[in-house]
């Protein structure tokens, strides 16, 4: 145990050395910040980069390509917190850039304003000249990795992708993954129910990251991933009543997501209920994110949200509605 914490100690020192010095080298190579002026953006225009890619064309992966942008994303992920506020160079090192080709991924530094509060987030997509479907990834390395966010159907169930991105800045979160082009494009293309992908990909490193803390005797760590429905085609009374359906994927809720129902329920105006206890339909079941916490013996810890139609119109407009779900899991 003591000497992992010094090998995340020496990481650390490591990552703020690179970051806080002058690496011209590096940083000519680095998209978006060879002056230091970042390109900035609001959640709006970081939308529209996050959409260029829709009309690609979805292929799957082969396992090499699945290993290596595991090894990025674990990595991105195993970044410890620094141990006070400090203003790092943003840059990335030789070997994660190198990684990160392998991996068929380009990276930006960006600098997104939101509710008046500046972000500096590194986003990874794939180049449109060799891009295959295959999601895009943004990382907030001075934040916690208690949750992260998927959102794997940000066009077909409207607004989760921008939920996402909120929660994702607001919650001051590690990590978000989004899909790039529509779940129905091809028969393969739902990231959800995809395991040769990237977004699976972020899934096993999310999983890896979370059993290393777990063997630390560390806080616990969570996937959420959004989703969206309509009443109006579910087929139960109480689907067709609910605002939201949580489940970790199977018919046993955990006390942590009786827990959160609870305190949604007492905290805001949403009808939540539990998959398994108080509906039988949208639990995630087969989800692919959830088969890959499963085989690590996490299903405990992925969140599957739904998210009733005008649910999410009120979330969207509204911080403190987000605020009040977003209280749901506050341990």
């Amino acid at each position: 145990m003591l000497i992992k914490y010094l090998k995340r100690s020496l990481q650390f020192t490591t990552w703020f050395l690179i970051w806080g010095c002058s690496m011209p080298n590096q940083a000519s190579q680095v998209v978006g910040t060879m002056s230091g002026a970042l390109e900035q953006h609001t959640i709006k225009s970081l939308t529209t980069i996050l959409r260029s890619q829709k009309n690609t064309r979805f292929q799957t992966i082969n396992p090499i390509r699945y290993q290596q942008a595991k090894n990025l994303f674990k990595q991105l992920l195993d970044i410890p917190l620094p141990a006070h506020e400090a203003v790092l160079r943003p840059t990335l090192p030789e070997a994660l850039q190198k990684i990160a080709t392998q991996a068929g991924l380009s990276w930006q530094w960006l600098r997104v304003t939101h509710l008046k509060q500046d972000h500096t987030v590194l986003l990874f997509m794939e180049p449109a000249t060799t891009a295959q479907g295959q999601g895009a990834y943004l990382f907030a390395i001075s934040h916690p990795v208690t949750y992260v966010i998927q959102a794997p159907h940000q066009y077909f169930d409207k607004s989760t992708g921008q939920l996402a991105l909120q929660f994702f800045f607001e919650q001051k979160l590690r990590a978000v993954a989004l899909n790039t082009v529509h779940r129905n494009q091809t028969p393969q293309s739902d990231l959800a129910h995809q395991a040769n992908s990237l977004f699976s990909a972020f899934a096993e490193a999310f999983s890896e990251n979370f059993a290393e803390i777990q063997a630390e005797q560390k806080s616990e760590e969570y996937l959420l991933q959004i989703h969206g429905f309509s009443n109006q085609r579910r087929r139960s009374a109480a689907g067709k009543k609910a605002d939201i359906i949580l489940s970790n994927g199977s018919r046993s809720p955990s006390l942590f997501l009786r827990h959160s129902q609870e305190r949604m329920n007492q905290q805001s105006a949403f009808k939540t209920y539990l998959y398994g206890a108080d509906i039988n339909e949208l639990g995630g079941s087969q989800n692919s994110s959830l088969a890959i916490l499963s085989k690590f013996d996490q299903q405990q810890h992925f969140i599957h949200i739904e998210l009733s139609s005008d649910t999410r119109k009120r979330l969207k407009t509204s911080r403190a509605t987000r605020e009040q779900l977003w209280s749901g899991w506050q341990q």
